[in-house]
C-alpha cells in the first residue's frame, strides 16, 4: 500500500488568523529585531518606551506592516511582554499558525 500524502484539508479547515495575533507576532518579531540590535525593552516604562515610539515611528508601523498610531504602538507591546513571554515564544521568528502577510 503506498504511504499516503499529505493533503490540504488540514490548511482548509483552519481559521485565519486574526489581525490581533498577526500584529502580536510581528510586535514579537520588533522587539526581538530590537533586542538583536542591542536595544532590550524588557523592563522599560510606559513612558520611554512612549518616546521609543515616537522617536522612531516609522521603524515600528514598517515592521508591523501598517500605520499603528504611536499609542496602539505602545499598547501593542505593553500587551505581548517580553520575547520570554509565552506570546513571544517564537522568538521573532514568525509563528507557524501566524503567517507573516504584508
Amino acid at each position: 500500500m503506498p504511504a499516503s500524502r499529505p493533503t490540504t484539508q488540514a490548511y482548509e479547515d483552519r481559521d485565519p488568523p486574526s489581525a490581533v495575533a498577526i500584529a502580536e507576532a510581528r510586535a514579537c518579531a520588533c522587539r526581538s529585531d530590537l533586542l538583536a540590535n542591542g536595544i532590550d525593552l524588557a523592563g522599560a516604562g510606559h513612558e520611554s518606551l512612549r518616546r521609543l515610539v515616537r522617536l522612531h515611528l516609522d521603524y515600528f508601523q514598517l515592521m508591523l506592516g501598517y500605520d499603528a498610531a504611536p499609542a496602539e504602538i505602545v499598547a501593542l507591546f505593553e500587551r505581548t511582554g517580553t520575547p520570554a513571554d509565552k506570546r513571544c515564544s517564537h522568538s521573532g521568528i514568525a509563528s507557524p499558525q501566524v503567517p507573516d502577510v504584508a
